[in-house]
């Protein structure tokens, strides 16, 4: 199975780890499914996880990005993007490279932002509902 990942997921994720984003961390890194990434996503983020206001460890988030870098789907090629809509621009790289993976899942904090929602075999969809859906 392959997934993608919106940063809200792992910004929730390390931020609780009792909580359903970290149960899919969690998941990941134990290898039940893959995850789908390209150079825009890993920047985004490492930006992010980074940022002073969440007080993240540099080396967790680095050693994060190493998994990643080297356990995931690579969706080198972008998909037009001009027939997705997207409520914010930043969250088009995720689609794109959910639908050039053809990844199972995109999972996401916020379903409104991805108001087309009709994607082949893609499902977009919430933590909890993902976790739902999986068990």
């Amino acid at each position: 199975m392959i997934v993608v990942i919106d940063t809200n997921v792992l910004v929730s994720a390390l931020l609780n780890p009792a909580g359903i984003p970290a149960k899919i961390l969690k998941m990941l890194l134990d290898g039940r499914f893959v995850a789908a990434v390209n150079e825009d996503i890993i920047e985004e983020y490492t930006d992010v996880l980074n940022r002073a206001k969440f007080g993240f460890n540099p080396y967790d988030i680095a050693d994060l990005m190493s998994y990643l870098c080297n356990y995931s789907v690579s969706a080198i090629m972008r998909t037009p993007s001009a027939q997705y809509d997207v409520m914010h621009e930043d969250d088009r790289k995720f689609l794109e490279v959910a639908i050039a993976a053809k990844a199972d899942f995109l999972i996401t904090g916020n379903l409104k932002h991805f108001p087309d929602s009709k994607h082949d075999k893609l499902k977009i969809i919430s933590p909890a509902g993902f976790i739902n859906f999986i068990k």
